[in-house]
């Protein structure tokens, strides 16, 4: 991303941020250089993110995917912030003047004011006993989540560094597949190092030594079974 468009779009998320209001995180993401990550962010306080944080995981899995060729906007998509509370995320694909995939300018809202509003007036014209018995199991955080269910893209999970944004895609990789993580064989490591690369783990720096530590073996062994990855890959798009 320009230093030209990075100043461009940081004064309209400032602006989004302060005219939505403190329930609407509004970021900037730079995807054109080899780290990645927010620089601009307004209400960053909703997911704990600030100006360095990385790319999401889902953000990273839909450059990985190539989303941003299919279309130029992702809407209204589930979040999990770090506490389990539920928010609607949208994701608008930012190009450059060679049409190039430059940034991503994200808008989070958060509507847990809204609900605590609505309990409390449920709470308000309705007896403890009528609401214990028949209106409490509706307004569980698990039922309320479904008004945000997915309409577009994948669940997106938040993290603030790029451990724990490597942790988190790792564990839900591992867990996706049933594998322990100790005593692979060869070929099963290969199969995860396939999965965690299409992830986009191997984006973020430190992940070949983050990944090496996790499976018990040696930088360069990883590195051999990204080349094997990569090699497989450019022969399935030929």
């Amino acid at each position: 991303m320009t230093d030209t468009m990075i100043r461009t779009y940081s004064s309209l998320v400032h602006f989004l941020g302060e005219a939505l209001g403190p329930c609407y995180e509004v970021v900037l993401q730079d995807t054109s250089g080899e780290k990645g990550g927010i620089v601009a962010i307004a209400n960053g306080e909703i997911s704990g993110r600030h100006v360095g944080s990385p790319l999401t995981g889902s953000a990273i899995r839909m450059i990985m995917s190539r989303k941003y060729e299919e279309t130029d906007m992702v809407l209204n998509y589930r979040g999990v912030l770090k506490d389990g509370r539920t928010i609607r995320s949208s994701t608008k694909f930012l190009y450059d003047e060679n049409g190039k995939l430059a940034g991503l300018l994200c808008i989070n809202f958060d509507p847990t004011p809204f609900r605590n509003m609505a309990r409390t007036l449920t709470e308000t014209i309705h007896p403890n006993d009528f609401i214990r018995h028949y209106l409490e199991p509706a307004m569980t955080e698990n039922d309320t989540s479904r008004e945000l269910a997915p309409i577009a893209g994948p669940t997106e999970y938040f993290s603030a560094d790029s451990t724990s944004l490597m942790n988190d895609l790792f564990t839900e990789t591992t867990a996706s597949m049933g594998l322990p993580t100790s005593r692979l064989k060869q070929e099963e490591k290969i199969l995860l190092i396939t999965k965690l690369y299409e992830s986009g783990l191997f984006k973020l720096k430190g992940s070949v030594e983050f990944a090496a530590e996790k499976l018990d073996c040696s930088q360069a062994s990883i590195y051999r079974y990204l080349t094997i990855v990569k090699k497989s890959e450019n022969k399935a798009r030929q």
